[in-house]
């Protein structure tokens, strides 16, 4: 009988008692088949194959630690590498390894995939190869790329801090994949009161299975301990923060969720935040996503300017409105219920953050009315 090294395979000592198994994700039989006969014929058993098309994000996988050690993922004939490391960062938890298959047999696109620590092979002709290399335990990473996204307040008391909480609980709802919430410096640190439990500064704290908790700088926390974790959410103002500092975001992270109500100075901070952005990226070539949301906090701002003028004034769309809410007083803030409206697009940012919705990007409104509104955000 063949006898199998457990630790180069990445099974954990501490769960081999319970049965974890390898995983393949395929709606190809054939292929599906061929690596499940591969695997068997080397020893390895415990196999369970889903037959579905990993790509397609109307498809909840709940691919639990717990349940497996390793994910064989079936990619077709994918161009698109980004699409393929967004659905797995919203899906594959860490601690656990996983490689890729498909029928793009381009070394350019193989070598996108290793720089993020994910193996891929040819379906057609390196399936044995791919057998081999998680026999020998060689190089199969079970950390991958961790996602930061900073969830930037531009003006205090409209609600970041409860936006990036909600946020950081419907990712691990929607994924169930570990995500970490931190509370950055220079806002309410208020994060042991939203939750009613105790969160001692620079201490990671078990909120429940997959949320974990943080207070402290992005910069603080281990890198061993970063990397176990699928998404980092990272609540920060930036109302307080100099044109000149912005950099300390960018340098950290891609991902960007402006919190901003429909005061002239709250929009003026965003706008401030994007221009900056827009600079980064050109002179650096690299790519970020922002995603701006826009709290009603008062039932009277909701009626102070429209939506289409900010967008106009911020010369970007607005990608969800949080309505009022006219009662928060619940010991647990997630315990609170945002409405029809304010739940649909809760949902829709979670959505929009872990690549699950494509942003739809608008037309621009007519100059005239712009450069009105261009006046009201500069005061010139």
């Amino acid at each position: 009988m063949l006898l199998l090294d457990k630790n180069k395979l990445g099974i954990d000592d501490s769960v081999s008692s319970r049965v974890r198994k390898i995983c393949i994700i395929s709606d190809r039989e054939k292929v599906s088949t061929s690596i499940a006969q591969l695997l068997r014929t080397r020893g390895l058993e415990q196999i369970e194959i889903i037959p579905s098309n990993f790509l397609d994000v109307q498809k909840n996988f709940q691919l639990s630690a717990e349940m497996y050690f390793g994910i064989i993922i079936d990619i077709h004939d994918a161009v698109s590498t980004e699409d393929v490391l967004i659905r797995i960062h919203s899906t594959v938890p860490q601690n656990v390894w996983c490689c890729l298959v498909g029928d793009n047999d381009s070394i350019r696109f193989s070598q996108r995939f290793a720089r993020e620590g994910l193996p891929y092979f040819h379906s057609d002709s390196q399936l044995p190869q791919m057998i081999e290399r998680i026999l020998s335990g060689i190089n199969m990473p079970t950390k991958r790329h961790t996602v930061k996204v900073c969830v930037l307040g531009c003006k205090g008391g409209i609600g970041s801090s409860l936006t990036s909480l909600h946020l950081a609980n419907r990712i691990v709802t929607e994924s169930q994949v570990p995500v970490l919430l931190v509370q950055g410096k220079g806002g309410s640190q208020d994060l042991d009161i939203l939750v009613n439990k105790k969160v001692v500064k620079d201490e990671v704290v078990e909120y429940s299975e997959y949320l974990h908790l943080y207070r402290g700088t992005l910069h603080s926390i281990p890198e061993n301990v970063a990397s176990s974790y699928n998404y980092i959410i990272y609540d920060q103002p930036i109302f307080n923060v100099d044109r000149d500092e912005f950099n300390q975001f960018y340098d950290v992270c891609d991902n960007f969720v402006l919190i901003a109500n429909r005061n002239l100075g709250a929009l003026r901070v965003a706008k401030s935040f994007l221009s900056e952005l827009a600079r980064v990226q050109n002179a650096d070539k690299r790519l970020f996503r922002c995603f701006i949301s826009v709290v009603d906090n008062h039932p009277d701002l909701a009626k102070s300017m429209s939506i289409s003028d900010i967008e106009t004034l911020l010369n970007t769309q607005i990608d969800t409105v949080i309505p009022y809410l006219s009662k928060i007083n619940i010991k647990n803030s997630l315990s609170i219920k945002f409405g029809r409206k304010g739940e649909q697009q809760l949902k829709k940012l979670t959505q929009s953050v872990i690549g699950v919705l494509s942003r739809k990007y608008q037309s621009s409104k007519p100059e005239g009315l712009k450069g009105v509104l261009m006046k009201l955000l500069t005061g010139k």
